[in-house]
């Protein structure tokens, strides 16, 4: 539930930026001229657009993997169920969120004023790139604990990755940073729901089957991963 208050949060200041605007429009116009140029340097957030998803999804697999033979690597043997509940809820229900509210992406509202490098259709707030990797990342971040180092790295990486993902939305002029901010918050306010469904199917499942499941959980997240690159 602590994930709740940072979600009623980010939405409440996405809505603020949206209303002014003024910060919307000078981060979309002030990345305009290295996109329009071509800056080299564009291909690191095209990158983490394309296979960011993908990325923190292998992570969580690797973890599932490494766990077995390294103790002290301490989050619970399910969390890879959380991350994929935690990512249907959030996913979902911010995809149906864009459609109610219905705004349009910066390339449809500044036709002809902005170069976006995205051939994204639907609508743009909230963020679905800063929604999934955020709903993906935040059972790490919170299950996961930061000792040993290594442990503490990985999970840092997790975190990197998903802030990675949502910044290269506002840096490609693919969303606004309210629409980005938004799907943050979608994450944190959708975590909770995912950490209950998660809780609810544990319940029903003996002990004894849980380790068999653990595997086959992670293998559902692996395969997801590669649909992740079509987003």
């Amino acid at each position: 539930l602590r994930a709740g208050v940072p979600g009623v949060a980010l939405w409440a200041l996405a809505l603020v930026l949206w209303a002014q605007g003024g910060v919307d429009e000078w981060a979309l116009f002030g990345f305009d001229p290295a996109r329009v140029a071509g800056a080299s340097w564009l291909g690191i957030f095209r990158g983490l657009t394309g296979y960011g998803l993908t990325a923190i999804a292998l992570l969580c697999v690797f973890y599932y993997l490494v766990q077995a033979r390294r103790p002290a690597w301490d989050a619970p043997k399910t969390l890879n169920l959380y991350v994929l509940l935690s990512f249907v809820f959030s996913g979902v229900a911010g995809d149906l969120l864009k459609m109610v509210i219905a705004r349009p992406r910066p390339a449809t509202t500044f036709a002809g004023h902005i170069l976006a490098l995205s051939d994204a259709t639907s609508q743009a707030l909230p963020s679905g790139h800063a929604t999934k990797a955020f709903a993906l990342a935040l059972p790490v971040l919170f299950l996961v604990g930061r000792r040993p180092a290594s442990q503490g790295l990985w999970r840092l990486l997790v975190g990197a990755l998903a802030l990675g993902v949502a910044v290269s939305r506002i840096v490609l002029g693919a969303h606004y940073v309210s629409d980005v901010v938004a799907g943050i918050g979608m994450a944190f306010l959708g975590l909770p729901v995912g950490v209950w469904l998660g809780h609810r199917v544990l319940a029903r499942i003996p002990a004894d089957r849980v380790p068999s499941l653990s595997r086959k959980w992670a293998v559902v997240l692996a395969a997801l991963s590669v649909g992740f690159l079509f987003l």
